[in-house]
């Protein structure tokens, strides 16, 4: 599990009337390992400001030897509040293979389609 939190800037920086938006598109890569092969699965999912869970998105289970995968949008849930605030709180959940003393670092590049 990886908590982070994250600045928000233009256009959410309060300046706009958010009516709708939903993870367009969500991808993880790994840049120390060759491929994903210690992940069974991924889960992506933003913590509202009272601190409950919004899934936004999960993998199928992973194929062998990636180095990326790309994420499925678990629908559209309404995450309009979490825009609406200074930070965004995003947590990810990887089932692995991985024993206690090791670490690894994912890197996501997430899209947002939004409607004002």
């Amino acid at each position: 599990q990886s908590r982070a939190i994250r600045l928000l800037g233009r256009p959410f920086d309060g300046s706009i009337d958010l009516k709708s938006i939903y993870l367009y598109s969500a991808e993880i890569g790994n840049p120390d390992f060759p491929n994903l092969n210690f992940a069974k699965k991924i889960r992506l999912s933003l913590v509202d400001p009272d601190g409950k869970i919004i899934p936004i998105a999960d993998s199928a289970p992973i194929p062998r030897d990636l180095a990326t995968i790309t994420l499925i949008p678990a629908g559209r849930p309404d995450i309009v509040r979490m825009f609406q605030q200074q930070k965004l709180d995003l947590l990810l959940e990887v089932d692995n293979t991985l024993v206690s003393d090791q670490g690894v670092m994912l890197i996501g590049n997430f899209e947002f389609a939004y409607t004002y």
